[in-house]
């Protein structure tokens, strides 16, 4: 793991920045990993999943012997139905804490950028509570991050960031 990271705790960032203060901080809790993609189509739109009342992008848990690539893959084409997927580059993971059944979790996601020039039809993976699939605008992403989770805003400023280096 590469320090420091930040870790949001109810939207909160906390920055750690060596693995004791991590062991000490989060040490009791379950971790749990997970990998995912900012899908960008041959028009420049990105790929965007509404779920349980937030805009996401699509991810999932790494399942056993499964690298994050690999998952990352799966996961998209499973919760949007786009197959030709190619990943392109691999983004800073994000960190956040949330609580199931009683229980405090640290779940760490993958994250990658992933090209699609086929124009598939997408489908949302209804038991995994997706409601809407939609292919959008770069310009108009941050509007739709501005009510979802403080680690998708970030990520998503980290791969701006990135993309206007890239152009100097």
């Amino acid at each position: 793991m590469n320090y420091p990271i930040t870790i949001y705790i109810d939207d909160i960032p906390i920055e750690i920045d060596n693995a004791q203060n991590l062991k000490t901080r989060f040490g009791l809790y379950r971790k749990i990993e997970a990998a995912g993609g900012i899908v960008v189509n041959g028009n420049g739109d990105i790929l965007m999943i509404y779920r349980r009342g937030f805009w996401d992008f699509p991810k999932g848990k790494i399942e056993k012997n499964e690298t994050p690539k690999e998952a990352a893959i799966r996961e998209v084409a499973e919760e949007t139905g786009v197959m030709s997927l190619r990943i392109s580059e691999e983004l800073n993971p994000t960190y956040h804490t949330y609580t199931q059944d009683a229980e405090a979790i640290l779940k760490k996601t993958h994250w990658f950028v992933m090209e699609n020039d086929r124009f598939e039809n997408t489908k949302p993976q209804i038991e995994e509570d997706i409601t809407e699939i939609r292919w959008v605008k770069c310009d108009e992403v941050a509007g739709l991050l501005s009510n979802s989770f403080a680690s998708l805003r970030q990520l998503w400023d980290d791969f701006n960031k990135k993309r206007a280096n890239e152009l100097v």
